[in-house]
């Protein structure tokens, strides 16, 4: 009876560790969507905004860009300090300094003000997702590691979708401001949610500054990776550039609404959906193909969606470019870990780094390349991926030649 007991209290244990992992995995996957959002909300809210500031839109393109590359900087700065203190208080007062840059942004009284707030809300933004992957690593079982790893970064991509329905519903409902004010509170709650979390521990690394900044340059010395962080600027770059192109096409070419662009939007999920099946795939068949092959179907996708001339063909060929995005991220990722080696930490900081300094890009891409109309735009952006696709092919093929030759090397020897 005792030895039932016992059984039975064991089990009820692995319950309620099981339990407290999904909570923390939930609540940083919306901590996750809520944060990484906000580099999507100026998307749909550019017509308001020049409205409302009485400016051109291209004026407002650095409203998104200037955020971008400040969260780009930002996840080196966050992702070195997490290593030296505990990484749950970096999430906590990385949030609260949000709730007070976010309603700073909604009170901006000119247009320089908005781009300058934007660029220190993108900086402090910069604090919540690549922490809360290191966190991960702190607090949750190894068995549910990468489950929740592939769950955090689906949300990240699902931010993209997200970010954008939820700006333009809110801007309806009550006005651009009311999109940071409620981020704000959201923002708050989840801090507040974060505090009742395990505290987690300060890591042993003990180097110094220099150090650590002599090993983020010693990665540029690994030609294969530097080849893969040029792979990494085009996915988000793309993604950005064809939905910042996409709402002015849709208006222009089919007379639709923001009813229809929401629906649109909406169409993209269940390709980004595809994110955490690619990790089956990449055990069966390796990083490097199954990046490869999500960059072929994103350029088919893009290159379709750019010679559409109906809706129906337009989201379906969105809903293929967005799962050819969705499935290249994380063959890249396993790729730059498997390229770094010992200095995974870092490499994945700088990956964050080229990544959004590629959606960055985007918005400027797009606003350069819009007036010569969304065709355009698109094959632009279908060349860049098929180049990509190319540089990802050569890479793994020289990286393939080059361990068969030292495979035939210590043989002979």
């Amino acid at each position: 009876m005792s030895r039932n007991k016992r059984i039975e209290g064991i089990r009820m244990n692995e319950t309620n560790k099981n339990k407290t992992n999904y909570g923390i995995i939930a609540i940083l996957t919306i901590g996750a969507i809520l944060v990484v959002s906000l580099l999507y909300v100026t998307i749909p809210l550019l017509p308001v905004l020049a409205e409302a500031y009485g400016v051109p839109q291209n004026r407002l393109v650095w409203a998104g860009s200037g955020f971008g590359f400040a969260y780009a900087f930002g996840t080196i700065v966050f992702g070195t300090w997490s290593d030296r203190a505990r990484r749950r208080n970096i999430l906590i007062g990385g949030l609260l300094v949000l709730v007070l840059s976010s309603v700073s942004v909604s009170l901006s009284p000119s247009v320089e003000w908005l781009i300058a707030l934007r660029i220190v809300q993108g900086f402090i933004a910069a604090s919540f997702p690549p922490v809360a992957l290191a966190y991960v690593g702190d607090v949750i079982h190894p068995r549910l590691r990468s489950v929740a790893i592939s769950i955090i970064s689906c949300g990240f991509l699902l931010a993209g979708v997200l970010g954008q329905l939820y700006a333009s519903a809110m801007e309806q409902i009550v006005s651009w401001k009311g999109v940071f004010d409620v981020l704000a509170v959201c923002y708050l709650i989840i801090a507040v949610c974060l505090l009742r979390l395990p505290a987690g521990v300060v890591s042993g690394d003990k180097a110094s500054v220099r150090t650590v900044i002599g090993r983020l340059f010693g990665l540029f010395r690994i030609a294969p990776l530097l080849a893969t962080y040029a792979v990494a600027i085009t996915l988000l770059l793309s993604f950005v550039a064809m939905y910042s192109g996409l709402g002015t096409h849709i208006v222009d070419a089919f007379g639709m609404g923001g009813r229809g662009l929401m629906w649109i939007r909406v169409a993209g999920i269940p390709g980004i959906l595809m994110s955490p099946l690619a990790g089956q795939s990449i055990k069966r068949f390796g990083a490097s193909k199954v990046l490869i092959t999500g960059l072929i179907i994103a350029t088919a996708g893009i290159a379709f969606e750019a010679l559409s001339t109906t809706v129906f063909a337009l989201v379906v060929s969105s809903v293929i470019f967005v799962a050819g995005i969705s499935i290249s991220a994380p063959g890249i990722i396993v790729r730059i870990s498997q390229l770094a080696g010992n200095a995974r930490g870092g490499a994945v900081a700088l990956y964050s780094f080229f990544v959004f300094i590629g959606a960055s890009i985007g918005q400027i891409l797009s606003s350069s390349l819009m007036h010569l109309g969304f065709r355009f735009l698109g094959i632009t952006l279908a060349a860049i991926l098929c180049a990509a696709a190319l540089v990802a092919w050569v890479n793994s093929r020289s990286q393939a030649t080059l361990s068969m030759s030292g495979g035939s090397t210590r043989r002979a020897s």
